[in-house]
C-alpha cells in the first residue's frame, strides 16, 4: 500500500509544471510534506517536527523516533544550488548526532550519512531527480532510506552505509580501469599483447607480432581517450537498431525548454520532449512517418506502436495515433531525438536543448 501512494504522489509531482517557479515554501507544502506522509510520516504526531531548533536557527524538518531526531531535512526552492547548503546541513546533524540527512528542492533529493568522515561529497551516498529517474527506482529508494519503519528500527541508516560502499566502489573501479589498461598492454611481453597474439594465430593461422598489436592497442586506447566523455547506447537504438555514442552532458539536470524546427517548447519533463520531436517530425512527413515507425525499433524491443501497452513509460505522437517509448536517461533522450531528425533527413542541430541548471 505504501509504495502504491508514493508512486500516485510521484506521479502527480511529476506532472506539476508549476514546480521549477515555486517558492520554498510551496516546494514543502506540495512536495515535500506528501512525500514524507506517503513514506509513513504522521505529520501531526511527535515524530514529525517542522523548524527543529538546532542552536539559534532551526532545521526545516526532524524525523525522530523515540523522541530522538534520526533524519534532518533541509528544503530549497528549485533554483538553489544544493553545493551552498551542504555544510550548513551536515554542521546541523553533527550537533545532535543524527546518522541521516537529506537535502532537496522538492525534484532533486541528495541523501547523507552526516556522520562519516570527510567533505561532503564523501558523504553523499544518493542523488535522486523525482523528474527523470524511473518511478518505481525513486520509490525504492525513498522507501529505503526515509521511511518511517527503516528510519525507526535503524535499517535506513544501514541501507545508507551499504549504498556509500558501493559508491566507493565504483569509484575505485573507475580510478583503476587506467591503470589495469596500462599494465595489461604495456611492453612486448604484455598479458594482453600475448593473448590477442595467440588468438589471432588461431583465426588466421598467422601471428600479429607484438608491435602490430601494441599499435592497434594504442589506436584503441586514443579511442577511448577522445570518447571519455560520450556514452555507448550498448542497449539499442531505435534508431538505427544498433549501437551509436551521446554525450553525456544533460544527466541530473531538468529540461527547461527545447527549439526544433524553429519553434520553442516548454516541456514538463524529458518524456514530454521525445513526444513533441516525434510529433513534430511527424507534422512535417505524415506520410513517411506512418510508413517508417513500424521500423523505428532496436534490437530487442519496439519504440514506436500504436499499441501503449506495448511499450514502457509510452507518450503519445500528437494526433498520429503512433505512441512512443520514453524510458531512457535525459542523455540518451536528447540523442534519440537528434537521431531521429537524422533518419528523416534534417540536421541534428536543428534540435536546441536548454536546461534549468
Amino acid at each position: 500500500m505504501m509504495r502504491e501512494r508514493l508512486e500516485a504522489a510521484i506521479n502527480v509531482i511529476r506532472a506539476d509544471g508549476r514546480i521549477p517557479s515555486m517558492d520554498e515554501k510551496s516546494i514543502r507544502a506540495d512536495v515535500i510534506d506528501p512525500i514524507l506522509e506517503r513514506l509513513g510520516w504522521d505529520r501531526f504526531s511527535e515524530d514529525f517536527v517542522p523548524e527543529f531548533p538546532v542552536g539559534n536557527r532551526s532545521v526545516d524538518y526532524a524525523l525522530r523516533a523515540r523522541k530522538e531526531p534520526k533524519v534532518f531535512i533541509e528544503a530549497k526552492n528549485p533554483r538553489e544550488d544544493l553545493r551552498r547548503h551542504e555544510d550548513q546541513l551536515l554542521e546541523y546533524c553533527g550537533r545532535h548526532a543524527v546518522q541521516l540527512a537529506a537535502l532537496t528542492k522538492g525534484l532533486t533529493w541528495w541523501l547523507y550519512l552526516p556522520l562519516k568522515e570527510g567533505g561532503p561529497e564523501a558523504r553523499r551516498f544518493s542523488e535522486l531527480d523525482i523528474s527523470n529517474q524511473d518511478v518505481s527506482e525513486t520509490c525504492d529508494h525513498l522507501i529505503e532510506f526515509l521511511s518511517y519503519e527503516n528510519v525507526c528500527s535503524g535499517a535506513a541508516v544501514e541501507n545508507a552505509k551499504i549504498a556509500l560502499i558501493r559508491l566507493e566502489n565504483d569509484k575505485k573501479v573507475k580510478e583503476a580501469l587506467p591503470r589495469a589498461w596500462e599494465e595489461l598492454t604495456a611492453g612486448p611481453d604484455g598479458l594482453l599483447v600475448d593473448l590477442i597474439n595467440d588468438k589471432v594465430k588461431g583465426l588466421c593461422g598467422v601471428e600479429a607480432g607484438p608491435e602490430r598489436i601494441k599499435g592497434f592497442l594504442v589506436g584503441l586506447g586514443e579511442t577511448e581517450s577522445k570518447g571519455k566523455d560520450s556514452l555507448q547506447d550498448d542497449e539499442d537504438n531505435p534508431v538505427t537498431g544498433g549501437k551509436r555514442s551521446y554525450q553525456r552532458k544533460y544527466g541530473g539536470k531538468r529540461i527547461k525548454s527545447f527549439t526544433v524546427f524553429g519553434d520553442q517548447f516548454y516541456p514538463r519533463s524529458w518524456k514530454e520532449m521525445v513526444a513533441e520531436v516525434a510529433n513534430q517530425v511527424y507534422l512535417k512527413n505524415p506520410s513517411q512517418f506512418h510508413r517508417q515507425a513500424p521500423d523505428l525499433r532496436g534490437r530487442t524491443r519496439e519504440y514506436f506502436s500504436r499499441d501503449p501497452e506495448r511499450l514502457e513509460q509510452p507518450q503519445g505522437v500528437g494526433d498520429s495515433g503512433w505512441f512512443v517509448y520514453t524510458k531512457w536517461d535525459p542523455d540518451r533522450t536528447v540523442a534519440v531525438c537528434r537521431n531521429l531528425l537524422e533518419l528523416f533527413g534534417y540536421d541534428q542541430d536543428d534540435l536546441r536543448v536548454e536546461t534549468c541548471q
